[in-house]
């Protein structure tokens, strides 16, 4: 197995989520670019954060730990790809749900679209090292299902909307040893020292330490915040993540 340096950890959040599906669709830019014969469902949609519900489960207990965390402000990196209004873009029975922001680099997230205008995706990223232990894998997983409604016409932002996008979504990733859960307490235990202090970060110079600890953060406050875990809690971790209901 190759060792991940810091570079290839930082990197490698969403586009790994989206592997499987991008290498068959390609990158659309940074606007909904309308195509030469125009579809009936591409363009921007009002889609609105209702409930977030946090969840975390320890390798010590049997059920999970769970939290609520603002709907206005959905976790990454679902709350990077997915903004209201959103842009949809339909292509080969795939709809493309991302951010509408322009001149912004961007992800999208995958869907399959039925004849209903039924949505489903569920995907999941090849495990990668969790840190510099290589018996400890960390794995993204994600799956949902909503509609298309098309029932509702507005402006929101300058832009015009074809109606709304309700979905269901739930993210998380995993921590597993390759033999054993205590393979990771390493990792785990790197992490939260990486979260508390950025000379912990993995890194050469100080500012790439920095950008490590910022992603730890975004990854792990929300559950520190909620408070379902502590610092104390991380060597613990088994799973982690949350359901997003749009409305």
């Amino acid at each position: 197995m190759v060792r991940m340096d810091w570079t290839s950890y930082l990197m490698s959040g969403i586009l790994a989520i989206l592997l499987s599906w991008m290498t068959t669709a390609c990158r659309f830019g940074n606007e909904v670019t309308p195509a030469e014969n125009p579809d009936p469902i591409t363009g921007y949609y009002l889609m609105r954060p209702q409930r977030v519900t946090l969840f975390v489960k320890l390798h010590t207990e049997t059920s999970s730990r769970q939290g609520v965390h603002p709907a206005a402000q959905v976790p990454s990196p679902i709350g990077d790809i997915i903004s209201n209004p959103a842009a949809a873009i339909f292509q080969d029975g795939l709809v493309f749900i991302g951010h509408s922001v322009p001149e912004r680099q961007i992800d999208w997230l995958p869907t399959l679209l039925d004849e209903q205008l039924g949505l489903t995706t569920n995907g999941n990223g090849s495990p990668f090292i969790a840190w510099e232990e290589e018996k400890c894998l960390r794995q993204h997983f994600f799956q949902g299902s909503g509609l298309i409604h098309q029932d509702q016409s507005t402006s929101i932002n300058g832009l015009n909307t074809r109606g709304r996008i309700e979905l269901d979504l739930t993210f998380y990733h995993t921590f597993a040893g390759t033999e054993t859960f205590d393979d990771c307490q390493t990792s785990l235990q790197a992490i939260s020292e990486c979260y508390q202090n950025s000379a912990a970060c993995l890194g050469e110079t100080q500012s790439e330490k920095e950008q490590m600890q910022t992603l730890q953060r975004e990854r792990f406050e929300p559950y520190v915040d909620a408070g379902i875990i502590d610092l104390s809690d991380f060597i613990q971790i088994e799973a982690m993540g949350y359901e997003v209901s749009y409305e």
